[in-house]
């Protein structure tokens, strides 16, 4: 049996929306344990969980409602990196290479030179995707590059599977007429895609700003050093940067960081593979993210490369340094 987490806080985001975490957890039937923020729903329970908010809000245009009270603190890992991408398509990218994270659903990204066609689907031998889930997805893409470009994008064409009664409200949103058809798809322009996302990784400048984090990430270091470690920092969770990207940033030439971190004794990969480390301990040590979202917030692309590169340099398992940590802070 397969089991997901919720993409988001959700008792902070149905406190925003004057919902009582209680009435959403007896009307779907879910147990006491779904009010741990690790939890996993089960297929059913996680379609349980969407209908019982869509009849808690019982008005039209539901998703729409939800989507506008997100805030970035609410989300998990995968979608908050989303956000923190350099743009759009890079988001879409991160979020379908932890697929598995975001639900019980499929998500097949398409890139035809002219468009970016997003298409979700229901997992094969699960029961189909309700028509709350289906909103909340087309109208969640739409939202994220809304809020990432700062721009009102209009998509090029949206299409349903679902029968949605409100289907007007739904319009005038997307700015588009939402077609009925045998696939839940959103196609964005490609040039809008590629618009830069003006959010930026506040979390980990955060944790910069903290005396726990200046002493982990950057004392100890030399100049060209620390300045990565600082721009990698708040990058990683978006894919790992290129040395050329960060050349960029740093307003140097990739020779010129090359050399700079060769008369530090140490080289970009190294620099790096050390930050992960340090960051992939304080993620284990004080935070509840499981492995999974530390490996995508370190730019990981698969879980598995995670656990090994941490297995090999410290000779233990993410979940065993985990463990470790938390009896030695109890």
């Amino acid at each position: 049996m397969k089991h997901f987490k919720l993409n988001l806080n959700w008792i902070l985001l149905l406190k925003d929306l004057s919902i009582a975490p209680d009435k959403i957890v007896l009307d779907a039937k879910l147990p006491t344990q779904a009010y741990d923020e690790n939890y996993y729903f089960t297929v059913e329970q996680y379609y349980r969980f969407w209908k019982s908010l869509r009849n808690a809000i019982d008005k039209p245009g539901f998703a729409i409602d939800v989507v506008s009270a997100f805030r970035p603190e609410m989300f998990s890992p995968p979608i908050f990196a989303a956000l923190c991408s350099k743009d759009f398509s890079q988001a879409l990218s991160r979020i379908q290479a932890y697929k598995s994270l975001i639900g019980p659903m499929t998500l097949n990204v398409v890139d035809d030179g002219m468009t970016i066609k997003v298409t979700i689907d229901g997992l094969a031998n699960e029961p189909p995707l309700p028509t709350e889930l289906i909103e909340m997805e087309l109208v969640f893409f739409a939202h994220l590059i809304r809020m990432g470009t700062r721009d009102n994008i209009v998509p090029r064409y949206v299409e349903t599977s679902a029968q949605i009664e409100d289907i007007d409200i739904y319009n005038r949103f997307f700015g588009t007429e939402v077609k009925t058809g045998k696939q839940n798809t959103i196609w964005f322009e490609r040039s809008d895609t590629i618009k830069p996302f003006l959010t930026e990784n506040s979390d980990m400048l955060k944790l910069l700003e903290t005396s726990i984090g200046k002493l982990m990430l950057l004392n100890g270091f030399p100049p060209t050093t620390c300045a990565l470690r600082t721009y990698l920092t708040g990058h990683l969770s978006a894919g790992l940067p290129s040395m050329e990207t960060a050349a960029k940033h740093l307003a140097i030439s990739s020779r010129t960081l090359q050399r700079r971190l060769q008369d530090e004794s140490t080289q970009f990969s190294q620099v790096v593979a050390e930050l992960r480390d340090d960051l992939a301990k304080y993620y284990l040590t004080h935070s509840n993210h499981d492995i999974a979202e530390v490996a995508f917030l370190l730019g990981y692309k698969a879980q598995s490369s995670f656990f090994r590169a941490f297995a090999l340099r410290n000779q233990i398992t993410p979940s065993q340094f985990r463990s470790q940590a938390r009896k030695l802070s109890a």
